[in-house]
């Protein structure tokens, strides 16, 4: 077998992998005891199972191992089970280098999902087969067999098994056994990126020779050229799928050399697996023709083209053609040879150029021919309208919807029925003709078509009867492109007393009906269809004909209709649940009553009398206000409802919270209040049978150590413990230093929350300088120890070791002022959402006494790195989600903390730019001129290119840009609307710049028109797609078309930069003398005190702009 047939096997190998479950035999697998022990079909007990009752069979969803509920509940997978397997596998293991084995756990313990990929450390003598496919030197790629092959799980068997024998790439770091650090950096770049051509990582190894580390990647390698693939997941090879077309699949030619050119360099174009394949298509290969329209310059005809067009099958990684295939074909009248240019223009300029499967030629006529997807009605010849609903505005070809031939069917139809009342009839046609794909067909229907017909619930103006509609209603079918109808559909009857007589006022009540179907994005109403209009032959009331959203038991419509839960029925339900019980005080009876009677909805607290027996395990805790606090388990547990079952169940042996307040039993009216006035989930009332205390019932909120209450509920997280255990023996060596931590420390409000903390110098390493700015200095760093950070499986924190850092040095900040450590007071309350970088703390250089701000690395690099790494790559999808973001940190700042950024632009995404103009005109910096700068990287995302960096940075260049000078960019780089709102940024006026919230509101949109479909779009945005909707769309189509076709023009315009172009932060007053000083001229109080405090001096990047904006997660899903 030849390397090429060999890798073809694997590469279909990869592929099952893929499959929903595998089916592997082999016997031989190593079967890695890492799965959770559960007996999938019955309990472990048998014996208790034939007289468990329905609320005490086991709970599908709860872990057998741990008792909690499953992470993924389908696939009965649960996290916390699989981080014990993990851990206890440790042992197991060993790379011989503490930092690589710490680096593997802490991996490890971040899988979140049962399809995520266990990392591991691979021995070396894993490997087969290893064949050297790539080598720059540095970095050795090699190809080779991992023979036990990655941990995948099997739904099937619920647990994880090894997939053997696999083709892995295997990247070889030279000597990095000397660079561990930047080696596991490496590794992380692999770790953090979700995107389909970034090759997914299995784990480390090590050469035992050269004891040179291996990532053990995904094979992301053609078998045949050694080139990566294009497109990493359909293993499609861009190099060798257009040799194999050349070769292979397209021998034909026109005879002409224009026209065989041009096809020629339309296939050259293709540049992913599910693009066309334009070619020349013998006419002979046409059949069933039939035209279906003309005009004076063309006809049109359906036909079926018996080889078909070529598509690449992802299952067999070949290009194969789709035989008989319907086709449309537009020949184009008198195209024969002496006009063959302005017959390629027509197809050049076609709108339906992205549609073409190539060119033919009538051998009669010899007029050209353009070969088309049917997008054409076999009826009418029109084109297929725009179907919104499954994939946005694309000519939906599957559905073959034609909107005017299904209006004209059922006005066909017409004739075929009648209500006999002439307002019906208009109503039901006059709805019909406005149908719409996603629609059914509002309808008359005739009584005799339904069956099984029962009363369920009667009211003075209706009757509520359920159905059986025998026909069932009338809705479009994709698949068989016509309408089809549901047949047997239980429906509901809603039968208006005396309607006939007033016609208009029932046809009032179906208006309503319909235009709560159509306007309502909730679910809970969705749910509730109008099918149409009957009429009872013996009362002669008409009926409207509904979806199956009454409850059979009273007739009224379900509160909520989704989980089938109706709140008179549940009311009662709940009232006969409860009859049997008493508190022996009547005022406490009425009280539970009355807050059972207020529940109206399906998820709402039952409040009841809890016994005092079935409280076990109480233990006092603490105390608060007047009350007592204890921890308890409640026996039956809470009443809730169940959503599956559409039933109420109680939560057995439930952990809560006892409040006993003293003497309660003289102050009954003091104590209701309390319960009534509690903002928390208070299950109910109890007694204690000897003091005669009256107890609030509640959720667990207390913390077991100390009594006080949970600062997170959810995670048990108490922050007064978490503050004593892991922040006691600390000191900066400053008095007021140690104050403003403590009081940061105290002012954390959630388990995710930060904590701010002193960090002494030493528990630094690798201390490398990325960046210098006029104020101060960025270094990465190892922080030995690491942040403290929540692990949810073990419900505390932990540090994460030797965690990478920045740390910010402050050129000359020993004496460290009031005004900085405001700064980063206001700072280092934000951070935990992706938008800004964390404030881990403060230390302190010990020779130069300069204090350093601890953040948070950007893995990803800088927003600068990023684009010229990536930008070939970058779709204009993933470039407005970056800048959407870097809108919402900017809006952050701007609003919540009410401060300009000052050192804002390409850079400092970790750190660079140019400032406004006004600022150069001797104003001071304020968010209008951060708005300018995020306009000057709209400008970087969307050419690749810095602002003039072209021109030296000069003072030429700032009169220039003070008299309006901008970058120029493009019509064709980007879209007509994000120019026009880049340019807006621009303004020489800051007055007429837009917001930062407002700019993320509009690159917000352009992303949902672009990326979303109108049924996601109305659901995200609760407006309806329209026209200027899909104009934004079409004008972000055609810059990404521009981007793929350009890349080389956008290489040539980024390497044009001059050596005199500088992007870093610097004292404007030497190249500003001329300027006049506007201090107080404007109302920003911070951007003048700054000024005046002569700590700025005029710089435009300031000692205290810390913000720096967190891209990784848009960085890292597209590098």
């Amino acid at each position: 077998m030849s390397d090429d047939d060999y890798d073809s096997n694997l590469e279909a190998e990869d592929v099952e992998m893929m499959e929903e479950d595998f089916d592997f035999d082999n016997d031989d697998f190593n079967n890695f005891d890492f799965d959770i022990d559960i007996d999938l079909d019955e309990p472990e007990d048998h014996s208790s199972t034939s007289s468990q009752t329905t609320s005490e069979k086991k709970n599908t969803s709860e872990c057998e191992k741990c008792k909690k509920e499953y992470t993924n509940i389908k696939n009965k997978w649960c996290k916390s089970c699989q981080i014990n397997n993990l851990k206890e596998n440790f042992t197991n293991w060993t790379s011989e280098n503490e930092k690589i084995d710490n680096f593997i756990q802490e991996t490890q313990l971040k899988i979140n999902d049962y399809d995520e990929i266990i990392f591991e450390w691979i021995s070396y003598d894993q490997f087969n087969e290893i064949k050297e496919i790539k080598n720059d030197n540095l970095i050795t790629d090699y190809s080779a067999i991992w023979k036990d092959g990655p941990l995948i799980y099997k739904k099937t068997l619920k647990k994880y098994e090894r997939c053997s024998n696999m083709l892995f790439t295997l990247k070889y770091l030279h000597n990095s056994q000397n660079f561990i650090n930047e080696f596991l950096n490496e590794v992380k770049t692999y770790l953090t990126y979700e995107n389909n051509n970034i090759l997914d990582v299995y784990g480390i190894s090590q050469n035992p020779e050269t004891k040179d580390y291996i990532i053990v990647l995904q094979n992301g390698y053609c078998g045949k050229c050694n080139e990566m693939y294009k497109d990493l997941m359909r293993k499609w090879c861009k190099l060798c799928r257009m040799d194999f077309l050349k070769n292979n699949a397209i021998t034909q030619n026109s005879g002409n050399k224009v026209i065989d050119n041009f096809i020629q360099k339309k296939q050259l174009k293709i540049s992913d697996y599910d693009d066309m394949v334009f070619e020349w298509i013998p006419y002979n290969q046409f059949d069933n023709i039939k035209e279906i329209g003309k005009d004076d310059s063309s006809t049109l005809y359906k036909a079926t083209w018996t080889d078909g067009p070529l598509e690449y099958n992802e299952d067999s990684n070949k290009y194969e053609r789709k035989s008989c295939e319907k086709i449309a074909l537009k020949c184009l009248h008198n195209s024969s040879q002496d006009i063959i240019n302005e017959f390629l223009n027509q197809v050049k300029a076609s709108e339906n150029i992205l549609y073409m499967y190539g060119l033919s030629q009538n051998p009669d006529t010899k007029d050209y021919i353009i070969v088309l997807k049917d997008l054409y009605c076999e009826k009418c010849g029109k084109k297929y309208v725009k179907y919104n609903i499954v994939d946005t505005p694309y000519w939906h070809s599957n559905s073959n919807w034609c909107r005017q031939c299904i209006i004209n069917h059922l006005k066909e139809n017409f004739t075929t029925w009648s209500s006999g009342n002439e307002d019906i009839d208009d109503f039901i046609q006059k709805t019909q003709l406005n149908f719409e794909p996603e629609d059914l067909v509002f309808e008359w229907i005739p009584n005799n078509h339904f069956n099984d017909v029962k009363e369920i619930g009667k009211n003075d103006s209706a009757t509520i009867y359920s159905a059986i509609w025998k026909g069932g209603p009338l809705s479009y079918d994709e698949d068989q492109k016509e309408l089809i109808r549901e047949s047997d559909k239980k429906v509901a009857l809603k039968c208006l007393h005396n309607s006939q007589i007033v016609v208009s006022e029932f046809l009032n009540e179906v208006k309503t009906c319909l235009m709560i179907k159509s306007e309502s994005d909730n679910l809970l109403e969705k749910s509730l269809n109008t099918y149409g209009i009957s009429q009872n032959p013996d009362t002669n009331d008409y009926i409207i004909v509904q979806s199956d959203g009454y409850c059979e038991k009273c007739g009224q419509e379900y509160t909520c209709k989704l989980y089938k839960w109706c709140e008179p029925c549940q009311l009662n339900y709940l009232k006969n649940a409860f009859n049997n019980w008493t508190s022996g005080n009547e005022k406490i009876d009425n009280f539970i009553r009355n807050k059972q009677s207020e529940i109206n909805d399906y998820d709402d607290m039952v409040f009841e009398w809890i016994p005092y027996n079935q409280l076990n395990d109480i233990r006092e805790i603490g105390e608060c206000d007047s009350f007592k606090i204890c921890s308890a388990t409640w026996k039956d547990g809470s009443f809730n409802f169940d959503k599956n079952n559409f039933e109420y169940k109680r939560d057995s042996n439930q952990k809560v919270a006892l409040k006993i307040l003293n003497n309660s039993s003289n102050i009954i009216e003091e104590f209701l209040n309390k319960v009534e006035e509690s903002n928390d989930i208070v299950y109910g009332i109890s007694q204690k049978p000897d003091t005669k205390d009256y107890i609030m019932i509640l959720r667990d909120k207390y913390c077991e150590k100390c009594g006080k209450e949970y600062a997170n509920v959810d995670f048990k997280w108490c922050k007064l413990c978490h503050l004593k255990e892991n922040f006691t023996n600390w000191t900066s060596g400053s008095e007021r230093i140690d104050k403003f931590i403590e009081d940061m420390q105290l002012k954390i409000d959630d388990y995710y929350g930060i904590v701010f903390e002193w960090i002494p110098y030493d528990q630094f390493s690798d201390i490398k300088e990325i960046g210098r700015g006029g104020f101060a200095t960025v270094y990465s760093a190892i922080w030995k120890d690491g942040p403290l950070e929540y692990d949810d499986n073990e419900n505390k924190h932990k540090r994460t070791k030797n965690k990478k850092i920045a740390l910010k040095c402050l050129n000359n900040s020993l004496n460290i002022s009031d005004k900085f450590l405001n700064e980063i007071k206001a700072y280092s309350l934000e951070g935990t959402d992706g938008s800004i970088l964390a404030t881990y703390g403060m230390s302190q250089n010990p020779e130069t006494k300069d204090y350093i701000m601890v953040l948070q690395y950007a893995e990803g690099g800088t927003l600068k790195d990023c684009i010229d790494i990536n930008f070939e790559i970058l779709p204009w999808e993933v470039k407005l989600e970056i800048l959407a973001t870097i809108s919402g940190g900017l809006e952050e700042i701007h609003q919540n903390k009410q401060l300009v950024h000052r050192d804002f632009h390409v850079g400092n995404i970790l750190f660079d730019a140019l400032v406004a103009p006004e600022v150069l005109n001797g104003y001071p910096y304020t968010q209008a001129a951060d708005i300018y700068s995020l306009g000057m990287i709209m400008y970087f995302v969307a050419t690749g290119r810095q602002p003039f960096a072209d021109c030296a940075h000069d003072t030429f260049l700032l009169s220039n840009i003070r008299n309006g000078v901008r970058p120029v960019i493009h019509e064709s780089e980007a879209p007509e609307c994000y120019i026009d709102l880049m340019e807006e940024c621009w303004d020489s006026n800051p007055d007429n710049r837009p917001s930062a919230d407002e700019i993320r509101e509009f690159l917000e949109l352009y992303q949902h028109s672009y990326t979303m479909d109108a049924f996601t779009f109305k659901q995200v945005r609760s407006i309806k797609k329209e026209r200027e909707h899909y104009e934004i769309k079409s004008q972000f189509e055609e810059a990404e078309e521009y981007r793929k076709t350009n890349l080389l023009e956008f290489e040539r315009k980024k390497s044009i930069n001059n050596v005199k172009a500088v992007y870093k932060s610097r004292l404007l007053n030497p190249i500003m003398e001329d300027v006049p000083n506007h201090d107080n001229e404007f109302s920003d109080d911070m951007a003048v005190e700054d000024l005046l405090l002569q700590h700025v001096n005029s710089e435009f990047s300031d000692e205290i702009a810390v913000e720096q904006l967190l891209l990784q997660h848009m960085m890292q899903a597209d590098n």
